[in-house]
């Protein structure tokens, strides 16, 4: 017997919705999109009507089993996320540096290890079969 079920995803850090898009080409259904930006959550929420929960949410302050709470921790597949590499670019440099005390501190550098808590919070994925 050959059991398929829809795959599901979050989308961290979500924008307007990249991620979610070619996850739903692919697809898969995303259960919740979170960003901090305004212009994005509202840019997500146009391009994807369907998805149940959208959060203009700061990841600092919004942990994971709050996310948990919202879309249940045994449902989610997937988790994608693009934390801003702003904090890495050439332009957070100052005299052609990019290392030791010349670097302009960024907390945006550190914003990854939200998405890591996420992923270890959630559980591996459920068992899904699929014709070949």
């Amino acid at each position: 017997m050959v059991m398929q079920e829809q795959l599901t995803s979050i989308d961290l850090f979500c924008g307007c919705g990249g991620f979610t898009l070619g996850l739903k080409q692919a697809g898969l259904t995303t259960l919740a999109g979170i960003d901090l930006a305004p212009d994005a959550i509202a840019a997500f929420r146009a391009n994807f009507p369907e998805v149940p929960v959208v959060l203009e949410r700061d990841l600092t302050a919004f942990p994971p089993e709050a996310m948990a709470a919202l879309v249940g921790r045994d449902r989610v597949d997937l988790i994608v996320g693009g934390p801003p590499c702003q904090g890495f670019s050439n332009v957070r440099r100052r005299d052609g540096a990019n290392h030791g005390k010349r670097v302009v501190p960024d907390e945006r550098r550190e914003l990854y290890r939200q998405f890591l808590a996420y992923v270890a919070f959630f559980p591996a994925p459920r068992f899904v079969c699929r014709d070949v």
